[in-house]
């Protein structure tokens, strides 16, 4: 397709899958959309390499091995957020459509559906000896992992949040911070200390400017950011709290510890701070994200970080319970440290 024509079409509404994925391509002429959102267009990634949106669809990190994806406007869909946007836009005809409403009209179904539904078709794609597509590893861009979750968005930050985030997937990149942390427990959190200890959650330890080095790591097989920080306590005391972050849609993230445990955010740029706001704990067994309803014993996390130059950051964090209020928190800053 020419770039002319590519424009023309950019308000249709984008399907963007795989060709050799026998689920893809039933969904690709299955799925069909109300007449008052738009034309529904389709594009095999596999045949249409070149075309405009492979390319923005790789400088998003939006990986087409994992899934489908869907445009709309300028928003970019994958994983559990383009099955319900299928739900929701798709018409009552046909049982495909009926199927995908019942089946993903809601946030939960999607999040539970999507790794059942990936698992099958990674599954159905070996079976036929195909290779992978790898857009993102072959593709014409700067392969930063948090320009997919921040979209637009990641032109906005300042200075010292770039230099924070800019780690590139499939790479060997390592960015270093140093700075200080205080952290504040409760009796109740002192409580839930064995089972953070267990799973490798946050440091069950209080104190005041505990002297803090994170070294942000990508890895080179795949678009996660792992995060290992060091607490040196001022007794002499040294805790280690490492976790792997993994975007799972536009302005969202989990962070992993250990056993699969993960904690679900948003994580969003709203002029002033990184926003990280609570939706929930997941479990992940054989590559499914199994949702755990224990926010009510855990409480709820919240996180922000803030630029004070162009190589510092502030940031706080807390876990709020709904019967004991705040139960955990830490605030502090850091520098990025040059290379």
């Amino acid at each position: 397709m020419s770039d002319k024509k590519f424009k023309e079409s950019e308000q249709a509404v984008w399907f963007i899958y795989d060709g050799e994925c026998p689920i893809c391509n039933i969904a690709a002429n299955g799925f069909a959309i109300k007449k008052a959102v738009g034309n529904l267009k389709l594009l095999n990634a596999r045949e249409n390499m070149d075309h405009p949106l492979i390319q923005e669809i790789s400088d998003r990190n939006l990986d087409l091995d994992e899934s489908m994806v869907i445009k709309m406007g300028k928003q970019f869909y994958q994983g559990p957020d383009a099955l319900q946007l299928m739900a929701l836009l798709g018409t009552n005809k046909g049982w495909f459509n009926q199927l995908i409403y019942i089946l993903f009209r809601s946030p939960s179904l999607s999040q539970i559906g999507y790794p059942l539904l990936r698992n099958v078709r990674n599954l159905l794609i070996r079976l036929k000896n195909q290779n992978k597509i790898q857009n993102l590893k072959h593709a014409q861009t700067d392969g930063i992992i948090f320009r997919s979750i921040l979209g637009a968005d990641w032109e906005q930050l300042p200075p010292a949040l770039k230099l924070h985030y800019k780690n590139k997937a499939f790479s060997s990149e390592v960015t270093k911070m140093q700075g200080h942390l205080t952290v504040h427990t409760s009796l109740y959190s002192k409580f839930l200390s064995p089972a953070f200890r267990i799973v490798g959650a946050l440091v069950p330890k209080s104190g005041t400017k505990i002297p803090v080095t994170v070294y942000a790591r990508s890895n080179p097989h795949n678009a996660n950011y792992i995060l290992d920080r060091e607490f040196n306590y001022l007794d002499g005391t040294k805790l280690r709290f490492r976790s792997s972050l993994e975007a799972s849609g536009h302005n969202q993230l989990t962070e992993f510890m250990r056993f699969g445990i993960g904690w679900r955010s948003s994580f969003s740029w709203d002029g002033e701070h990184i926003r990280l706001l609570h939706l929930g704990y997941v479990l992940r067994l054989f590559r499914l994200n199994i949702p755990l309803p224990v926010s009510w014993v855990i409480g709820k996390g919240y996180a922000y970080e803030k630029p004070i130059s162009d190589t510092e950051f502030k940031m706080y964090m807390e876990i709020r319970h709904f019967l004991f209020g705040k139960i955990y928190g830490y605030d502090g800053r850091f520098r990025v440290a040059a290379k």
